[in-house]
């Protein structure tokens, strides 16, 4: 039996992204907020959530 592994969704390939340091788009930033998966601090500093933290591990991104 093949397996067909499902390719995470573009936001969550960008949150991997975002933290690993690299830029993302402003749209991309919006919707991990939307989503929860990242939220700005008391300074205004985005910090990733653990839904995001969740997210990124059940794709194998963490």
């Amino acid at each position: 039996m093949i397996q067909h592994k499902i390719r995470p969704s573009p936001v969550i390939l960008a949150l991997a992204k975002w933290v690993r340091g690299e830029a993302v788009r402003e749209e991309s930033l919006c919707r991990m907020q939307q989503f929860g998966f990242i939220h700005p601090d008391v300074n205004g500093t985005l910090q990733l959530t653990l839904p995001g933290k969740q997210a990124l591990e059940e794709n194998g991104l963490a």
